[in-house]
């Protein structure tokens, strides 16, 4: 089990890492540090100390799994109760030596270890067998001996001191012990009283003990009114302390039990100790667990505070970085209010060695150390702050060219330096080796040390290294684009603010930003000039169009992602503005619906008063032609009523609609507004019916109607619709909303129904290499965000997996991908990628 010295794993560490001062120039020691200063005991501190590099997969994976399952308990707070359990390692070698015995502290120092060792054992055992379970394969054959605990308690009580009980002979010395002091105690007392009461004592002194013995405190000029032997006098001469001669013979008995007690407990300790041997090899597995553990949960802290996780690990090189966060970096900056600018890195086969470029101060140097730490502490089981979909591999040795290793001891200048190491990984490095250079080629003549750097860079190229290489030599940024394995990348630089962004970009070099930055700073312009006439105006131009293509790409790549949150917004409020029509349309109708009752209610009213006015020509006796024009005027006014009355409802409701409608023409999208259609029977719809599919802006004729289908004629394309879906409307609007008849924009918008109608959800990159798959890919998603398809499909094959990688790097950019995961393991499992869109 890796990182645990118990296990003894040196048969798996590697010691090839360069210079052996990595650790420190990386930062490892820092977190080591961190880590141990969060540990218990000092056994799990240097436990700590004494975890090494590792380059087998399987023990790596184990540590990290061991780490992650102590973090999840913390975070959790499942009241892990593990606690201070030191000094061990010498009660353990007393255990094993013949004629040995424990002292009490010692004992006491035993019984807490498994103590310990039985709460953290209760906690495992109540846990479900699914959790946890690295945890528990590392306490394997660990066992708790009840006898140990419970023979301990035959000894000491709950306050850690001897029992009387440990043996009955320690109790009748005890027992004795008591009656004498209690003797003496009533006996000094007396004489005391009668010293206070004679006025033999002067201060406020009381019976006290001197040299184990009971005395008598009084002022020195009356001293020899009792009889006894002096035993002390304070340091002014006042006072003499008498043991009296009517004690004398009892305090001799009480310190001749005294004794006879220590050699009671003493031999009472022996026979505990023997008693206890035998489970001498089984305390010392318990003891080296617990120290497991201690150091596991140093880690596991540590990995709360710098916000690390477990990624993803392979056992092949490679490394796919997303978040990634330099964590001592991390902490102090948080310090400060700030935060870290995160790093996303990929090293995979086909783009092995990254030449970073960019102006100084811009983030390089820290994006290669955080890699290099980053790998390191992976493989000495650390927890690392990335993203949960970051993917790492494992390599054989990591070397590394950072900073300033000039010698004066062995009269090596900078330059020198950074040739033996050149040296060294020319030598060594093969293609499971992870190098780290910084300023690449520097600390001689511009031009020789370029060449001479191509020509390095060649070698290590050829060797099939994995690495980042910072520099500012145009020579190696060309050397990128043309030679297979190389890939430039640049760090980020606002132009307009002339700052640094701290962003890492793929695909291009960058740019030093030289002439901004020193015309921030303040050089002179005059200098500048003369500056940009010396270095030629090739090598101006060069830098210049490598900040356009900088700004550029930044300037489209923020314009892009604001079309799609735009878009997005759109959608929404277009949704809003539907639910809103619809509730209106229900509204309508019980609008309706009231007012017919209203007007229903008018309508009897007005009957009845017509009654009336009839019985009264009646008893008027008024002729028939008389009533019938009464009852023809009434029919009138009936009427009039009725369509008054709906016609102020529909006002209304048609008002709505027309704001509803304003707002709508009002946004950016040229959607035409949504309309209020009555949907009709399914019998309703006949052959000829002009409708329009509902939740769309897709207008069309049916040509003919197979059970619950109908074959719609838009435009020149014919589709099959369910009747359900299909909304009636009048010839006025079937024609206003046709597309128009031009033969170009015509072939247009049947091209943008086919697309929609024939869009294949499923996507098949196998095969394709890395680039070619990515573009394949941004089509792919573009046309399924502009036919609003949900989910998504794409099939990239296991193999190395860097194309996985590479798809699921660019899936996590895009912001309608709501989320991705990996296929049922019947259906494809890991080598298919499900996409689900917002």
């Amino acid at each position: 089990m890796f990182g645990l010295v118990s296990l003894n794993l040196q048969n798996m560490i590697s010691d090839t890492n360069y210079p052996n001062h990595i650790n420190q120039k990386l930062g490892f020691e820092q977190i080591v540090r961190s880590a141990k200063n969060k540990c218990l005991t000092e056994s799990g501190a240097q436990k700590l100390s004494e975890i090494t590099f590792s380059t087998n997969y399987d023990h790596i994976l184990e540590a990290l799994s061991l780490t992650d399952e102590m973090r999840e308990i913390l975070v959790l707070d499942y009241h892990f109760p593990l606690s201070y359990f030191e000094p061990q390692k010498q009660i353990l070698q007393i255990l094993t030596i013949d004629d040995a015995a424990l002292d009490i502290e010692q004992v006491v120092a035993l019984r807490k270890l498994v103590d310990v060792l039985k709460a953290v054992l209760h906690f495992f055992s109540i846990e479900s067998n699914q959790k946890f379970v690295t945890l528990k394969n590392l306490l394997g054959t660990t066992v708790y001996h009840a006898y140990v605990s419970d023979r301990i308690s035959t000894v000491l009580n709950a306050k850690n001191e001897v029992k009387d009980q440990a043996s009955s002979e320690l109790q009748k010395i005890r027992q004795a012990l008591r009656n004498r002091q209690h003797e003496v105690s009533l006996k000094v007392n007396s004489i005391f009283s009668k010293v206070k009461q004679s006025g033999w004592l002067d201060s406020d002194l009381s019976v006290t003990m001197v040299n184990g013995r009971w005395v008598v405190p009084i002022d020195a000029t009356h001293k020899r009114k009792i009889t006894g032997l002096v035993h002390d006098v304070s340091a002014t001469g006042k006072t003499a302390y008498i043991e009296p001669a009517e004690v004398l013979h009892l305090n001799n008995e009480i310190v001749e039990l005294e004794y006879r007690e220590v050699q009671e407990i003493e031999k009472i300790l022996f026979e505990l100790t023997v008693d206890l041997r035998p489970y001498a090899p089984d305390l010392a597995q318990a003891y080296e667990k617990l120290s497991d553990l201690d150091m596991l949960r140093g880690k596991a802290l540590l990995a709360i505070q710098m916000q690390g996780i477990k990624p993803a690990v392979n056992p092949e090189p490679g490394i796919h970085l997303v978040q990634a966060k330099h964590p001592i970096l991390l902490q102090n900056l948080e310090k400060e209010g700030r935060k870290v600018v995160p790093l996303n890195l990929v090293l995979q086969t086909n783009e092995r060695l990254v030449i970073i470029s960019g102006p100084n101060a811009g983030g390089k140097s820290v994006a290669l150390k955080t890699v290099g730490l980053l790998q390191l502490m992976l493989q000495h089981g650390f927890l690392i702050p990335v993203s949960g979909s970051t993917e790492m591999g494992i390599f054989e040795q990591i070397f590394i060219d950072i900073g300033d290793e000039q010698s004066l001891e062995n009269d090596l200048s900078t330059y020198s330096s950074h040739l033996l190491n050149m040296k060294h990984f020319i030598k060594n490095a093969h293609s499971k080796t992870l190098i780290l250079i910084d300023e690449f080629g520097t600390g001689t003549e511009p031009s020789l040390g370029g060449a001479i750097a191509e020509a390095v860079l060649e070698a290590l190229n050829q060797s099939q290294v994995f690495g980042l290489i910072t520099t500012h030599y145009t020579n190696l940024k060309h050397m990128a684009v043309s030679h297979t394995g190389l890939v430039n990348a640049a760090m980020m630089f606002d132009t307009q603010h002339i700052k640094p962004l701290f962003e890492l970009e793929y695909g291009q070099a960058g740019s030093s930003f030289a002439f901004e930055i020193a015309r921030k700073i303040g050089l002179p312009e005059t200098v500048l000039q003369s500056a940009s006439q010396k270095i030629g105006q090739s090598q101006v131009d060069f830098d210049k169009h490598l900040r356009e293509l900088l700004r550029d790409k930044k300037y489209w790549n923020e314009k892009r992602q604001k079309i799609r949150q735009d878009e997005k917004r759109l959608d929404d409020l277009l949704l809003d503005i539907g639910a809103q029509a619809e509730a209106i349309k229900h509204t309508k109708k019980q609008t309706l619906s009231q007012a017919k009752k209203e007007a229903e209610e008018i309508l009897r009213s007005a009957n009845k008063q017509v009654e009336h006015t009839i019985k009264s020509i009646r008893e008027a006796q008024a002729d028939k032609e008389k009533t019938k024009e009464i009852r023809k005027e009434f029919e009138s006014f009936k009427q009039q009523i009725t369509v008054q009355k709906q016609s102020e409802e529909e006002d209304k409701i048609l008002k709505k609609i027309e704001q509803i409608q304003n707002r709508k023409k009002q946004s950016k999208k040229p959607n035409k507004p949504i309309l209020i259609d009555k949907i009709l029977p399914t019998d309703a719809l006949v052959i000829g019916s002009k409708v329009r599919i509902s939740d769309t802006e897709t207008y069309g004729e049916i040509a003919s109607i197979h059970g619950q289908k109908a074959e719609l004629l838009v435009g020149q394309v014919k589709m099959k619709v369910e009747l359900s879906r299909l909304l009636s409307v009048n010839n006025a609007e079937y024609k206003k909303n046709l597309p128009p008849v031009k033969a170009s924009q015509n072939t247009l918008y049947t091209d943008r129904l086919e697309k929609k109608m024939n869009f294949n959800a499923y996507l098949d990159l196998r095969g394709q290499r890395v680039e070619q798959a990515i573009n394949a890919l941004q089509i792919f998603i573009d046309d399924a965000i502009s036919t609003d398809t949900k989910h998504l499909k794409i099939l990239h094959g296991t193999g190395t997996g860097a194309l996985k990688v590479a798809v699921r790097a660019y899936l996590q950019q895009i912001d309608l991908v709501r989320a991705f995961k990996d296929e049922m393991l019947e259906l494809g499992g890991a080598g298919i990628t499900l996409v689900e869109m917002e």
